[in-house]
């Protein structure tokens, strides 16, 4: 039985129509997420809402730019969400928990590990981890694109089993307007293109943002659903095995490295132009193949050994990316030869 799973909450399921803060939203999410414990479940809660908890309470007339009004409204707003948060999670005698990071803490080693110690200390001691970017401090360039990006790495750092996603908004629809309720990753390319790209007014991201997250974390065999968070029980109906939403049908487990890895696109430092020859042995997984330079055309980028680099298609597209075992110079020597380690070994690559 899946009993590690992430929920993420999206700002306009803890909102109303006017984007201030509902209690009464909060209330459901925070009892279904208790009764989750008490049945001894790990969660890990991504919650979204700092900026509308903080808008709703401070009205300024303020000239303030973006950047400011984001600071501003956020830094007030954590802390009333995670007080609202705390005491309806103390009426249940549970405690929580404030973690708030930013992509530096996913990108930089020492970050990325003090954290997920961090959050498996919590989980140990049966505390509720309550995650969120820190608007406060992130520089733009280390913004997540959204809480369902963030949702993502928190997944695969803790090596969850389960991502929960809850919108406003019923599933993945198709063109439509249906809901899609399954996706395997034998199917999931043929979807990219029908999935709506609307998104929330109160948030950055979408749909496409969403579809991309799962898809990912699918490939590294992680479970993902796409649900209404609106409706009573959504929470308790999907670790029921009740069909709701949309279902993202996992593959294959991957290692921490791989998952790592996966989530290193931040990082890539150059690229391996790959032949037509090698684009379906990489996408095969079954053949668990690493990427020989005998199938390379090309290289760019002045990476190092162990620096990320990603795999590009003779028509350009992205196939994934891994970890170098050269640097660029000796690799370039070595483009096209037979009989020499891989560019990037099986264990240390990820292909999209």
């Amino acid at each position: 039985m899946n009993r590690r799973i992430v929920i993420k909450v999206g700002t306009k399921v803890l909102t109303d129509d006017k984007g201030v803060l509902d209690r009464a939203s909060l209330v459901r999410i925070v009892d279904q997420i208790a009764q989750l414990k008490r049945d001894n479940y790990d969660i890990v809660l991504v919650s979204s809402g700092a900026m509308g908890a903080g808008k709703s309470l401070l009205k300024t007339t303020k000239r303030l730019t973006d950047i400011s009004e984001k600071q501003l409204f956020a830094a007030i707003g954590q802390a009333h969400l995670i007080h609202e948060y705390s005491d309806l999670f103390r009426a249940h005698s549970f405690f929580c928990a404030q973690v708030l990071a930013t992509k530096e803490d996913f990108r930089d080693t020492s970050h990325f590990f003090n954290m997920r110690n961090c959050l498996e200390t919590l989980l140990h001691d049966n505390v509720i981890p309550i995650v969120n970017e820190n608007d406060v401090v992130a520089l733009s360039e280390l913004t997540f694109t959204d809480n369902d990006e963030l949702a993502g790495l928190v997944t695969s750092m803790l090596d969850a089993d389960r991502l929960v996603i809850l919108s406003s908004i019923d599933g993945m629809l198709d063109d439509s307007g249906a809901v899609i309720p399954t996706i395997t990753l034998d199917d999931v390319d043929s979807y990219r293109s029908v999935i709506t790209t609307d998104k929330s007014e109160a948030g950055r991201g979408g749909m496409i943002t969403k579809f991309a997250i799962a898809k990912k974390l699918a490939r590294q065999g992680v479970e993902v659903i796409i649900a209404n968070g609106a409706y009573n029980n959504t929470i308790l109906k999907i670790a029921s095995g009740t069909a709701i939403g949309t279902h993202f049908l996992p593959g294959k487990k991957q290692t921490s490295v791989k998952r790592r890895v996966a989530h290193s696109e931040n990082l890539i430092q150059g690229s391996a132009h790959v032949n037509e020859h090698a684009v379906p042995i990489l996408r095969d997984e079954s053949t668990a193949a690493s990427l020989l330079l005998v199938g390379v055309t090309d290289l760019s980028g002045e990476f190092k050994k162990g620096d990320v680099i990603d795999i590009q298609s003779p028509d350009g597209v992205r196939l994934g990316y891994g970890i170098s075992q050269y640097d660029h110079d000796e690799a370039a020597t070595l483009v096209g030869r037979k009989n020499v380690k891989p560019l990037i070994h099986y264990d240390y690559l990820f292909i999209e």
